[in-house]
């Protein structure tokens, strides 16, 4: 099969600088080598504390920003897609997702070719550990290109203790939202997709 997308990395008002994010691209591009050539961290304008029209609204009660992206082709999705050629989008970001009020790690918008992960979701006991927010994040990034490809949640393991990164939650976990820490749940994303979900991105 041939190869002609690179994975374009975007910091967009983030606290995690280039060396981390180049970090994140070498640990998610193994589990996608048979449809990206490479990828590129951009030294992007909106890197640090820049505002987009129309793709954030201030949150009062939270006295932070909510990113505006549950409409496909609109919002943050669309802002980045323009600055694709025909590559994939994953912008990282500090700031909160929310859809119709409910918080996200992220999200994939197949229109634009875009991917968007944060690291507002991760467990606050980690916020300084960079290294290990570079870790859980590489799962959620996996998670959200999938859906790029089509890629459905589901519960498949690549290993006795990890899942594919297509899990949407702890299925072993009779209540998984009450009883499962988020910590653990996000470490029960493996790094490599299984053997059906690998199949099926490499036929689109």
């Amino acid at each position: 099969m041939i190869m002609t997308k690179k994975l374009i990395i975007f910091p967009f008002n983030t606290k995690l600088g280039t060396d981390k994010l180049q970090k994140l691209g070498e640990l998610i591009l193994p589990a996608l080598k048979c449809k990206y050539t490479g990828f590129e961290v951009m030294n992007h304008e909106y890197a640090r504390h820049a505002t987009i029209p129309g793709v954030f609204a201030p949150d009062v009660v939270l006295g932070t920003y909510t990113l505006i992206e549950g409409l496909p082709g609109r919002g943050i999705h669309r802002t980045f897609g323009r600055r694709l050629n025909g590559d994939h989008g994953l912008v990282v970001t500090d700031w909160m997702i929310s859809f119709g009020g409910y918080r996200a790690g992220g999200s994939a918008d197949e229109i634009n070719g875009t991917a968007l992960v944060t690291i507002r979701e991760m467990p606050k006991e980690n916020q300084r550990d960079l290294e290990l927010i570079i870790s859980r994040l590489s799962g959620v990034a996996l998670h959200e290109i999938g859906h790029l490809y089509g890629l459905e949640h589901h519960d498949a393991r690549i290993s006795p203790r990890r899942y594919c990164p297509m899990i949407n939650r702890t299925w072993d976990d009779p209540e998984p939202y009450k009883r499962t820490t988020k910590a653990k749940f996000l470490d029960s994303r493996g790094n490599k997709f299984c053997s059906d979900c690998y199949k099926a991105i490499a036929a689109r």
